[in-house]
């Protein structure tokens, strides 16, 4: 079980990354060094991950249809 706040710092955390990558590209090069971001798609994805993991830590139910829970 995650707890609401280690849910809601890793939120904030896949939050930046999207931010960073918005405002400074996916990859960037220094030195002859390149750093590439991880894909926006990973990243969209996480994002929605812990806004479950938050929703669940905080109480919220899924839509149950029977025995299956739709998060």
């Amino acid at each position: 079980m995650y707890t609401v706040e280690l849910c809601e710092a890793k939120l904030k955390l896949w939050l930046k990354v999207e931010e960073d990558i918005a405002i400074g590209g996916q990859s960037y090069e220094v030195k002859g060094r390149k750093l590439t971001r991880v894909d926006m798609e990973e990243v969209r994805e996480q994002i929605k991950l812990w806004e479950v993991r938050l929703s669940r830590a905080k109480g919220a139910e899924g839509i149950r249809f029977g025995k299956a829970v739709i998060w």
